[in-house]
């Protein structure tokens, strides 16, 4: 069966809403709030976005996201019953959510309602975190998960975020232990993420600990603004990464509410990594790329002898690793993407690049920057420093998120 969807479970505003194959990924969650009128809000789990038409539009075909919420006519549905399901008609246009196609990937639009099976949902109860074994991505860079320092399995041994690596120092077991609460068990150790002395103190920090049953144990899972937040029974302070810090090593502690990055948690199955399921050429250029994480930006930089630029930085791994022959000395971004195959954003895999238009410079619609397609809702590339990012982060010289453009390396 297929389930509504996130495009590859992004957090960020403006992500695509499609079609799954039924699985336990987050992303395919959504919590219904009833508004009134006979209106409800469907928020999604994962990324605490709510279902949204895009720019409100009241036309045949308008697309479907997740967006902020903002309480508009564009993230309010009407649910009316309709064979064993419900078509799901939007508040500002009384037109239906239609599957595009009947397979994952397909599109969420919206059509004038047809009473077919391609405007039918079935809406099935479920828990907000079921109870099991799960990574915990940290929403700060996507590359990032939460870690027992060295893998240790001693009381005391201390919590951080650290770069996906697939070993059960970053494996939790997440158990519902009533109210909303739920305890988080390292499976390498046994310890349970514990606020260090129970403290109720701004910025204190978080360990494991062996298991004792009290408030400091005791996590309540939420629904925020940039996917899920633990909040601490004892404390009623949030699991949050230092100064939101997207560096390997990162300490995490517990804070007040912040609304950031800092504090949001994606969960993911025990058996997810990190460009795990990238094909071998993408992830191996990846992992050329990861060697000059943390180095300084560049301008005109085209070697390892002097750092690199964004341009410079995507030659030298493709001509390094896929044996390339891009020039390193005259070609910026735009003649980069000239030379390379333009691709849909849904065509886009691990290893591909995307372009922005007008992030420096007078023109708008000048492409000015260039990054590798990490997938997961991330990029990377020479920011300053090099690193990951967010694939939508980047502004333009008017203070707007800037166009993006995806292709592909001839290789």
């Amino acid at each position: 069966s297929l389930r509504g969807d996130i495009d590859d479970g992004a957090i960020e505003s403006g992500s695509n809403a499609q079609l799954g194959k039924d699985s336990s990924a987050m992303s395919q969650k959504y919590q219904m709030t009833y508004v009134g009128n006979g209106l409800y809000e469907l928020r999604n789990v994962n990324s605490g976005k709510c279902l949204d038409v895009y720019a409100g539009s009241t036309m045949q075909g308008a697309n479907v996201q997740q967006y902020n919420q903002n309480h508009t006519l564009a993230q309010y549905w009407y649910c009316e019953p309709f064979a064993g399901g419900y078509t799901v008609k939007s508040a500002a246009s009384g037109l239906a959510l239609t599957a595009q196609k009947s397979q994952a990937g397909a599109n969420l639009a919206m059509k004038e309602a047809a009473i077919n099976e391609a405007q039918r949902f079935v809406f099935k109860k479920a828990k907000l975190i079921d109870d099991g074994v799960y990574v915990l991505q940290s929403t700060v860079v996507s590359s990032m998960v939460l870690d027992v320092y060295a893998g240790s399995k001693a009381s005391g041994a201390n919590v951080q975020i650290y770069r996906s690596n697939g070993t059960d120092a970053q494996r939790f077991a997440i158990k519902h232990v009533g109210g909303g609460y739920y305890t988080i068990m390292n499976i390498k150790g046994g310890k349970y993420l514990d606020v260090r002395y129970g403290s109720k103190a701004n910025g204190a920090n978080v360990w494991m600990y062996k298991g004792n049953g009290t408030a400091a144990q005791k996590w309540k899972a939420e629904i925020g603004p940039n996917g899920l937040t633990f909040k601490s029974q004892k404390s009623g302070k949030y699991l949050d990464v230092y100064y939101g810090r997207p560096a390997s090593g990162t300490n995490v502690q517990q804070h007040v509410a912040n609304g950031s990055l800092a504090q949001g948690w994606v969960l993911h199955d025990r058996n997810w990594t990190f460009l795990g399921d990238a094909e071998p050429a993408g992830a191996a250029v990846l992992r050329k790329a990861e060697s000059y994480e943390g180095w300084p930006y560049q301008w005109g930089g085209r070697s390892e002898a002097t750092s690199f630029d964004c341009t410079g930085l995507v030659m030298h791994c493709t001509n390094a690793v896929w044996k390339t022959n891009f020039d390193m000395m005259f070609t910026n971004a735009s003649r980069l993407y000239n030379l390379c195959t333009p691709i849909k954003a849904s065509e886009a895999k691990a290893g591909d690049l995307v372009f922005y238009r007008g992030t420096y410079g007078r023109d708008v619609n000048y492409i000015s920057h260039v990054v590798f397609y990490a997938g997961h809702g991330a990029v990377y590339g020479a920011g300053n420093p090099i690193g990951y990012d967010r694939i939508n982060v980047f502004r333009n010289i008017l203070g707007q998120r800037a166009v993006k453009l995806f292709a592909r390396v001839k290789r």
